[in-house]
């Protein structure tokens, strides 16, 4: 609603100097939104089979690494995106250093969000807060049409603030801990706050360090020397921070089990294999999914997709003997759940 607020109470050509910005913003936003989209299923099974306690671990764990990416990246907007703004488009397509304030704010805040919505999905906490987008929706229109006509762009950026502060950034984690994880959400807003002081402190070093060495020139060196800074001093100060945190040892030695680089063949590292049947296997004369794994394994691939798309139609011993096929041949299986509502087969 940013923009159509804009362009209606403020102009088209303020709203194109905010657009090149969410340019930048929205495609790191939707780099970082992989890494959840990966970690879905995931938390999915965790959800299903672990421990309250141990799903508490593992969000606590991920939240740990939510706010290490997503302060690292705002550090880097807060330092990086109006020189790039410069260089790319010129002085005259700039934003006051007070928009961009409120933009990288917004962009924290929106980010480690995240968080609580993957696990909020896989834990089914829906209907509990279905009411809360509404009301941000409303408080962010609200303000930013207010705001908007005696200050501009920074009136609507302060509406965004104020609908994630005053709605999303507490009521969310709320409804979750009291319906997902059943306890007190009273430690996730101390380490929030305390991640978003962290935070500001390393965008107001790094930018005070980089305008101390580079001053106010802005060309491609002084760019590439405060982008360098960006890597090295908030990733330094975070590291310094916590590491000797719980969350930061159970990250390093999720990343160490990985062995990315220890020589595993990307066989073992990334497998492929099909969704069903096909039309091949049966052509081939192969009529049960007993024999699927022998045939995808002589293919060449490593993994297999069970589809439930019309329902889980699978006895515990034809499940067990697919275990054991799977096994034999070094395929990894998983499975499609049925879909809510199938419009997209016969």
């Amino acid at each position: 609603t940013d923009s159509i607020v804009i362009s209606a109470m403020v102009g088209i050509v303020e709203n194109g100097f905010y657009s090149n910005y969410m340019l930048l913003f929205t495609t790191i936003k939707n780099i970082l939104n992989q890494v959840f989209n990966a970690i879905t299923a995931s938390v999915g099974n965790l959800a299903a089979i672990e421990s309250d306690e141990r799903k508490y671990e593992v969000f606590n764990m991920v939240y740990f690494g939510s706010f290490w990416m997503y302060g690292f990246c705002s550090v880097c907007f807060w330092v990086l995106v109006t020189p790039f703004i410069q260089l790319w488009l010129g002085e005259g397509r700039v934003l006051s250093e007070l928009v961009v304030l409120f933009l990288v704010l917004n962009f924290y805040l929106m980010g480690v969000r995240h968080v609580n919505n993957t696990f909020r999905d896989t834990m089914g906490v829906f209907r509990q807060g279905r009411y809360i987008p509404l009301i941000a929706a409303i408080v962010n229109i609200a303000v930013s049409c207010a705001l908007a006509p005696s200050l501009g762009v920074l009136g609507v950026m302060i509406g965004t603030t104020v609908c994630l502060v005053g709605v999303l950034v507490w009521l969310e984690p709320i409804v979750l801990f009291k319906y997902g994880f059943k306890r007190s959400p009273a430690l996730y807003f101390a380490k929030y706050i305390v991640y978003l002081i962290i935070t500001a402190i390393a965008c107001f070093a790094t930018k005070g360090l980089c305008n101390l060495v580079f001053g106010s020139t802005v060309n491609i060196f002084t760019f590439i020397g405060r982008m360098i800074f960006c890597i090295i001093i908030p990733n330094a100060f975070f590291a310094l921070l916590f590491h000797r945190a719980k969350q930061f040892k159970m990250l390093h030695r999720k990343y160490a089990q990985e062995k990315i680089f220890k020589g595993r063949s990307p066989r073992k590292m990334i497998r492929f294999g099909p969704s069903g049947n096909s039309d091949e296997f049966y052509q081939e004369g192969y009529k049960s999914t007993f024999q699927a794994m022998k045939w995808v394994h002589d293919k060449g691939l490593t993994a297999y997709e069970y589809s439930f798309g019309r329902g889980v139609r699978m006895g515990e011993q034809s499940a067990a003997q697919i275990r054991e096929e799977a096994r034999k041949y070094d395929v990894v299986l998983s499975a499609h759940a049925p879909f809510f509502i199938n419009l997209a087969t016969d």
